[in-house]
């Protein structure tokens, strides 16, 4: 890690759910993660031409993962997930699976039991891009991302980023293949589909260096959290 940056050596990684539920106490970095990502997602869909109410908060909180990258409260880059359960009907209607070819869906329903993971609304702070620091931390999110797939149990992982993001680009560096073209709320973009079986160590080694320190010392919110209620002050 001694090529690295000095800014990257400094990141942490912690995954966060998208919703806490009632009587939850709500971490700093969530709220910062939020912010972060309203922002630059209201700002991307207007570019695009899709209006301000574009954005539906609720891609947010349905998220089973958040991946954040950041230095204490500075938000550096998120990567979301969502886990959908292969033998469940419902999969197959929600918009994040159904633009999918047939033929990956039937890969999917053959799978008993399984889940896929999705990424979604990866970002990354102008700040930390790589004419910057020096590496990809898209590409570091991305292997992240692969990590929750080969350690949560899960078989596959489906996504369809904006095409002019490039991010297929990052995940056939793992092992991914793009399948086909997708219009969504009026942004191009493409469908990209890998297994675990389909999964290999991104070229750089500089990349996996970075998806192997940060995951070793992620702090996990997700599923290892306690959830604790808020004090409730005891009348006198």
């Amino acid at each position: 890690m001694d090529s690295i940056h000095p800014l990257v050596q400094q990141l942490a990684c912690t995954l966060l759910p998208g919703s806490y539920p009632n009587a939850a106490q709500v971490p700093p970095l969530y709220n910062a993660a939020y912010a972060y990502w309203k922002k630059t997602w209201d700002e991307f869909f207007v570019k695009a031409g899709s209006g301000p109410g574009a954005l539906n908060i609720e891609n947010f909180m349905r998220s089973r993962y958040v991946i954040v990258l950041h230095r204490e409260l500075e938000v550096v880059g998120t990567l979301s997930a969502s886990v959908f359960n292969s033998q469940a009907d419902t999969t197959y209607d929600h918009p994040s699976i159904k633009p999918f070819p047939e033929f990956i869906l039937k890969n999917l329903k053959s799978v008993d039991p399984g889940s896929c993971i999705t990424g979604e609304y990866l970002s990354v702070h102008p700040s930390y891009r790589k004419d910057v620091v020096g590496l990809s931390l898209a590409d570091v999110l991305v292997g992240l991302l692969l990590e929750i797939l080969k350690n949560d149990e899960l078989w596959a992982m489906v996504a369809t980023p904006v095409r002019a993001a490039k991010v297929a680009e990052i995940t056939v560096k793992y092992g991914a293949e793009e399948i086909g073209s997708h219009l969504k709320i009026g942004v191009d973009c493409q469908m990209i589909y890998v297994t675990r079986e389909m999964y290999h160590a991104h070229p750089d080694s500089r990349v996996m260096d970075a998806v192997g320190r940060l995951w070793g010392r992620r702090e996990d919110l997700v599923n290892q959290r306690q959830i604790r209620k808020l004090k409730v002050a005891q009348a006198a």
